[in-house]
């Protein structure tokens, strides 16, 4: 009976992660932090997976450059926003240089690059229908990250000649 209650509650408990998960927030503005530039705007939000966000687009910026930020690692926890507000201010000198800049902190922690690819293409998505297509859209990968915008490069690479969503990997 103790284990048959405890099962019950589990599978209860595990019932409610899809929708949690499925919850859609932001963008929402935030106050950018330093050493973000003054004038900048900031948002934050979750993408519907389980992954929250960062976004920063400077002053003047007319929908130039984006920068998608695949972060290193990868974490061994949840997410957790001040992961991407973190990579924000390592990488604010692409706000400085004029460009807006993405950076998702994926829906789960642990080794999944495919899934990891799959967020930071999300993550753009959402800002195209937010905040419109940008001319050139580059994806930056650092550490772990790099093969994670390899793989996003390798999983929307345009076909037949189709301009694809990615201009660039860094």
């Amino acid at each position: 009976p103790a284990f048959a209650a405890a099962l019950a509650a589990a599978a209860a408990w595990f019932a409610t992660l899809p929708a949690q998960a499925a919850r859609v927030e932001g963008p929402r503005a935030a106050t950018c932090p330093a050493p973000v530039p003054e004038g900048a705007r900031c948002y934050t939000g979750a993408d519907g997976t389980g992954a929250l966000y960062w976004i920063a687009i400077p002053k003047d910026w007319n929908r130039g450059v984006l920068v998608m930020h695949a972060h290193g690692g990868p974490e061994t926890g949840p997410p957790k926003l001040e992961r991407s507000e973190e990579d924000l201010k390592r990488w604010a000198v692409t706000v400085k240089a004029g460009y807006a800049w993405a950076g998702s902190t994926y829906r789960r922690g642990g080794y999944g690059v495919t899934m990891a690819a799959e967020d930071t293409e999300r993550l753009r998505q959402l800002f195209v229908r937010q905040f419109g297509e940008p001319r050139r859209t580059l994806l930056h990968g650092q550490s772990y990250g790099a093969g994670v915008a390899a793989k996003a490069a390798e999983l929307y690479a345009p076909a037949g000649g189709a301009k694809g969503p990615y201009d660039g990997l860094l």
